[in-house]
């Protein structure tokens, strides 16, 4: 059987490396002499192929771009088998962890926000919450929220909370309406 991915040896490649990237080497032995020593090896595992190198030195490469935010992980069941009649076979079981890159940008969970009505014109007053998010992991996944000009001079939006207030006294009356362009 294949042992839990907790006994097994990990590997790390990067997300979305171009496909034939080098993910491990590995080499095999067969003590056995003539035919019996020879070996070969392959995986099942979908998205990886394992190429011959020397005659008993392996590499295994990516054959699909993996994405970390779909699946953080894979394991490879390798299998050797010499040319021995019978042919003996032994497997070995890896863990592929795949790091994370920036490869998403934050998105916003609403394409459009109706904001609180401005009552007291007093600089500070809430108008309303805007929330995005980014599945890339660590500071991959960091952003900040910024409201674009014109109207970034008469309101403002915390970086962090996504929090939108007013930036002065007095709002022209012009300005029934705002149409705020916000960045994340």
């Amino acid at each position: 059987g294949i042992p839990d991915g907790d006994s097994s040896p990990h590997f790390q490649t990067p997300e979305e490396a171009p496909v034939g990237s080098f993910i491990l080497h590995f080499s095999a032995d067969d003590l056995d002499s003539g035919e019996n020593g020879i070996i070969n090896c392959s995986t099942k595992t979908s998205g990886f192929q394992v190429q011959k190198i020397f005659a008993a030195e392996f590499k295994v490469v990516n054959t699909v771009l993996h994405d970390r935010e779909k699946t953080d992980s894979k394991g490879l069941l390798i299998t050797c088998v010499d040319f021995g009649s019978p042919p003996l076979a032994s497997d070995q079981y890896v863990i592929i962890d795949f790091t994370d890159v920036n490869d998403h940008a934050p998105e916003f969970q609403s394409k459009f926000v109706v904001g609180a009505s401005i009552q007291s014109n007093t600089s500070g007053e809430y108008v309303a919450t805007v929330h995005a998010v980014d599945p890339d992991l660590g500071d991959n996944g960091l952003f900040g929220y910024s409201i674009q000009p014109p109207l970034d001079s008469f309101f403002r939006i915390d970086m962090l909370n996504g929090n939108i207030s007013t930036a002065v006294d007095h709002i022209p009356d012009a300005l029934q309406h705002y149409n705020l362009t916000i960045l994340a």
